[in-house]
């Protein structure tokens, strides 16, 4: 499934990898099968900091906090955000 991923600027991933838009295909159709894919294809640390109480994913105008859901589906067309808690104003 490929799927369409923004990091804000107060991300991990955004900070270290300068990564702040990629389309990404991953096998599976869940947010769980996602986030476990995601340090295998952006590297190790990410696997911390999904689990940061300040992580915040925005999907289909829906804000999710940790502990994610790992059985919520997710569509081809979908965009997913990462934000962390501390971003905005």
């Amino acid at each position: 499934m490929k799927i369409r991923l923004t990091f804000s600027e107060g991300t991990g991933v955004c900070a270290r990898q300068g990564l702040k838009r990629i389309d990404l295909d991953f096998p599976g159709s869940t947010l769980g099968a996602l986030l476990t894919f995601l340090p295998l294809a952006l590297g190790p640390e990410l696997k911390k900091e999904l689990k940061d109480p300040a992580l915040q994913l925005i999907l289909r105008g829906r804000i999710f906090t940790t502990p994610f859901d790992p059985e919520l589906p997710l569509h081809q067309t979908d965009h997913l955000y990462f934000l962390t808690a501390l971003d905005g104003g």
